[in-house]
């Protein structure tokens, strides 16, 4: 049994992926100046990729990279950190001992407040919204019942058959 809730289905057979974002504004409001924010030109996704937005790169390799990603599955926009130890990652994902902004703030629709720090850094702080083009596929079997009426006429009578 499939269900229609708001803006998600539910059920079996059913999946959605986030395909593209499109229309995407940003207002920054900082940007720490060893890193570069890039808005994605051509936001898609090819299969079960996620769909990366926007990016901020730093100019010292040294320094972790941020990707602001599409999370379909909540309906959110995450900020995932790379180029640093898995328990780093999961420190910042928790949003524990100073490093902040792995989950940004919805402010309604797909309008969200992102605010990026790490231990001693403020990195950046801004808001970004967009609209997502999701491609949906339901499998099922579906059952159609029709009613066939045919006239029969032998010999000049005439009869009705169901």
């Amino acid at each position: 049994m499939v269900r229609w809730i708001g803006s998600i289905l539910k059920g079996n057979g059913f999946s959605r992926q986030a395909k593209r974002a499109y229309d995407i504004e940003t207002q920054v409001e900082y940007c720490h100046p060893y890193y570069g924010f890039n808005v994605c030109t051509t936001c898609e996704t090819q299969g079960h990729r996620p769909l990366i937005i926007a990016s901020l790169k730093s100019k010292d390799k040294a320094l972790p990279i941020f990707s602001f990603r599409w999370d379909a599955h909540g309906e959110h926009l995450n900020i995932d950190i790379e180029g640093v130890t898995q328990q780093v990652e999961k420190v910042f994902r928790k949003e524990k001992q100073g490093y902040r902004g792995h989950k940004a703030k919805s402010m309604g629709g797909k309008l969200f407040s992102v605010q990026i720090s790490v231990p001693g850094h403020h990195i950046f702080l801004g808001k970004i919204r967009f609209k997502i083009q999701e491609n949906v596929v339901m499998a099922g079997n579906v059952g159609i019942c029709s009613k066939v009426i045919a006239v029969l006429t032998k010999d000049g009578r005439s009869r009705t058959v169901e």
